[in-house]
């Protein structure tokens, strides 16, 4: 089997995850992921995820990263928006 192959459910099967290969040989995709930290998932797609999330640390510390990634985005976007609102207008 190769390193790794993608799935329709966004999942892709892996062989890096010692603890995923006992559970569901499967690891969230980027993209998933990305949606997941947004709250941007279907309900269909948010359960296999967060079942995933239970058992996966590697995909844990990858939603981590994300996390804050995306709070930063948003904090810089707050920022911008407060600077916006400052500025005097003619």
């Amino acid at each position: 089997m190769p390193e790794s192959e993608g799935t329709d459910d966004g999942f892709r099967i892996t062989q890096n995850c010692p603890k995923m290969q006992e559970v569901t040989q499967t690891h969230a995709s980027e993209d998933v992921l990305e949606r997941y930290a947004m709250s941007k998932l279907s309900e269909a797609e948010l359960v296999p995820v967060e079942e995933h999330l239970l058992v996966c640390p590697l995909c844990c510390e990858r939603l981590t990263w994300l996390d804050r990634f995306v709070d930063s985005i948003r904090s810089a976007d707050d920022a911008t928006a407060r600077m916006a609102e400052a500025e005097p207008r003619d």
